[in-house]
């Protein structure tokens, strides 16, 4: 589907929703990731409303390039 860099947020969607993830994701460099349960996410948004407003940004742009992809 497409590839990610540096500081990229991946997962987050079934973090939200509590649905099976959408996508599987393959390294093709080594990768450090920062796992976190789903309570402790949510409770992060909760104090850090600002991180929640920057992933909703995240999700829209994700959403527009999907949408023009199959308007293509």
């Amino acid at each position: 589907l497409g590839t990610s860099g540096p500081g990229s947020v991946l997962g987050e969607m079934a973090l939200l929703d509590e649905l099976p993830r959408s996508a599987t994701v393959t390294a093709i460099d080594d990768v450090t990731a920062l796992i976190l349960p789903v309570w402790e996410f949510r409770a992060f948004l909760r104090s850090q409303p600002d991180v929640a407003l920057k992933l909703l940004g995240v999700l829209s742009r994700r959403l527009r390039r999907a949408e023009a992809r199959t308007s293509e």
